[in-house]
């Protein structure tokens, strides 16, 4: 997938694919020498919730942990257990604490936000250990 420079101040890159349907956009910096870096999702759209997800070894979306924002304001991490809602648990701690997680990150900063009414911003601070 092919991506261009950000217009989002403070992020290097983005990505609008083909068959995000909500009108979706990524928006990302490369990761510094301390490994941090910016990920920043925006949506057109005033409610609901907007998600970045991260697998390991699991290859897919069961094994995998996300973080999530609602519209509301409320942001955490997630463990995707099954392919069902009853399979997306709100995760007490961050995920680099959780246990039996080995390719994990830390977030330092995250928020989620309405502007206007009409766009859904998720931002999120990370540090990977890759």
């Amino acid at each position: 997938m092919q991506h261009d420079a950000s217009t989002r101040e403070g992020f290097t890159y983005q990505v609008q694919p083909a068959y995000a349907t909500a009108g979706w956009t990524l928006h990302w910096t490369a990761p510094a020498a301390d490994g941090r870096m910016r990920l920043s999702v925006v949506a057109r759209k005033s409610s609901g919730w907007l998600a970045v997800g991260f697998t390991g070894a699991s290859q897919g979306m069961v094994g995998s942990t996300a973080l999530v924002g609602f519209a509301e304001g409320d942001v955490g991490w997630y463990a995707l257990t099954a392919k069902n809602v009853a399979g997306v648990l709100r995760l007490p701690l961050e995920p680099a604490e959780a246990p039996n997680r080995r390719r994990m990150l830390g977030a330092d900063g995250r928020s989620v936000q309405v502007v206007d009414g009409t766009t859904l911003t998720l931002t999120l601070t990370l540090t990977l250990t890759l």
